[in-house]
């Protein structure tokens, strides 16, 4: 089968890394793989040297307006061309303002189009522009893949609609790594990740013997900064910035916290599960409550509640059992949403749509 993936770039990012993932999967069970982006940039996960890595550059107008009335045109007329070239067999788009654009260039060139949302939907961070032309565009689609079953039941306007999560592929590169008293947390630095939250709950904390690191780069990091000095946690807390090799980091941790105001499917979260990390998690909408079972495998607290992760971060450090027996539940998660389980859901959405067209 051939298969034409769509996404703005390759650049760093759950839903880069997701699409990289399958992508590569695809390619080792025999089917022919293309992706085509909106960028000149290298990729930033390893890709598989036989995918077909399509790459489109077209200069905006500076004028917003003008933009809107060109540019857009201009990014669906090459989008259908190279969907005309490539002659796949589905076109399957990731991210909500790609969607939009791949699915009216692929109902322009007849073929059937798969798209996939990897943030929630009450959340979505895009412009009131492209939610009004999401739902009008969507519809159009084929099929639409969503992580949650929340956020499946809120595109009801979609007749076809489907559940798949993120597969979960973890590297085994340190074996021999002991466990410190290193709160862990991983994500880009914006407001969305809550990093700010995770910080204040920290420095209210009663373990001065721990410190926090939080891996990764973005927008916020000066304001973290000037927040960390503020406190008075130079010494403590970390903002380690962006890694290639993350596992480290999460075998050096004890504790693992996603402090995100809102979430589509934590890639991060699922990580620090697989590598045997005690978590916590705010519970934000959707995602967290259908990944950990609390007090079971983590441990979810309310939303945006600085004083309870507080003190569900006190609890951990003491009682080193209990992050022992939700790091060892924690770890049943690698089988659940292992590569092959998590591919074979897909191939049967790809097959369901092509019979159906």
């Amino acid at each position: 089968m051939k298969i034409l993936f769509t996404i703005s770039s390759l650049n760093t990012g759950g839903a880069e890394k997701i699409l990289t993932t399958l992508a590569n999967h695809f390619e080792t069970l025999g089917h022919s793989v293309s992706i085509l982006i909106i960028s000149k940039d290298k990729p930033f996960f390893p890709l598989s040297s036989t995918i077909n890595l399509i790459g489109i550059d077209i200069p905006k107008n500076s004028s917003k307006l003008l933009s809107r009335v060109t540019y857009i045109p201009k990014l669906i007329n090459a989008i259908r061309k190279n969907i005309l070239f490539e002659n796949p067999d589905i076109v399957i788009s990731f991210m909500s303002e790609m969607n939009i654009l791949s699915i009216v260039a692929s109902k322009l060139s007849k073929k059937p189009i798969l798209v996939s949302e990897r943030s929630a939907y009450d959340f979505l961070d895009i412009k009131p522009f492209w939610k009004k032309l999401r739902r009008i565009v969507y519809p159009f689609a084929n099929g639409l893949v969503v992580l949650t079953d929340a956020d499946k039941e809120r595109y009801s306007f979609v007749k076809n609609r489907y559940k798949i999560e993120n597969p979960l592929i973890l590297q085994e590169k340190y074996t021999n790594l002991q466990r410190e008293n290193v709160i862990l947390s991983v994500g880009r630095l914006n407001y969305v990740k809550g990093f700010d939250m995770l910080i204040e709950a920290f420095a209210k904390t009663r373990q001065k013997e721990w410190r926090l690191k939080i891996v990764g780069e973005g927008k916020e990091r000066q304001n973290l900064e000037e927040l960390i000095k503020k406190l008075n946690l130079e010494d403590r807390v970390e903002l380690v910035g962006q890694k290639e090799d993350v596992e480290y980091f999460y075998k050096k941790a004890s504790i693992f916290v996603l402090s995100s105001r809102t979430e589509g499917f934590p890639g991060v979260l699922c990580e620090a599960m697989g590598y045997g990390c005690a978590v916590i998690a705010f519970d934000s909408p959707y995602a967290p409550r259908e990944i950990i079972s609390h007090e079971k495998d983590g441990i979810l607290i309310e939303a945006k509640n600085v004083k309870a992760l507080t003190k569900s971060m006190d609890s951990l450090m003491i009682d080193s059992s209990k992050r022992l027996r939700l790091g060892k539940n924690g770890q049943k998660i690698v089988e659940r949403l292992d590569i092959d389980k998590i591919a074979n859901k897909w191939l049967d959405v790809i097959e369901n749509i092509r019979e159906s067209v």
